[in-house]
């Protein structure tokens, strides 16, 4: 048995029961617009199963390109330390970035477009990201 037979049953079964649901409405089952309509509908529940990972993708993407330049800052003002007590600050201090809701590269709510603007920080009022990367 191989790890995908939980995913390949899913998908047949799917497809089965939407060939079956497509031809109770009275379309031909041997007809290629059923077979069609069939991929459609799968395509269709597979994005829709799939969209809480992109939407999580997209806003993981746009925290960390607002965290980007304050850990440029940080890489810059760590370059040349090798001693293990500056390499964890170093690691402490990018924790401290990471976990702050308050800076600008975190992951809150600010990220999402969908938000009402009372309930973004004050940090999203700040130039966009696509906005400081062409000024460079």
């Amino acid at each position: 048995m191989s790890l995908l037979d939980p995913l390949s049953h899913a998908l047949a079964t799917l497809v089965a029961g939407l060939h079956s649901g497509a031809t109770t409405l009275g379309v031909d089952a041997a007809a290629g617009t059923t077979w069609l309509l069939v991929i459609a509908a799968v395509v269709a529940v597979v994005r829709t199963a799939l969209l809480p990972l992109v939407v999580h993708g997209v806003r993981h993407s746009h925290a960390s390109a607002l965290a980007r330049p304050q850990l440029d800052a940080l890489a810059r003002r760590y370059r040349n330390r090798r001693d293990p007590d500056d390499l964890r600050a170093f690691m402490e201090e990018r924790r401290r970035i990471a976990a702050n809701p308050a800076s600008p590269g975190s992951a809150a709510c600010r990220c999402c477009c969908s938000c009402p603007s009372g309930w973004r920080s004050t940090a999203s009022s700040r130039t966009p990201p696509r906005e400081r990367l062409s000024a460079r």
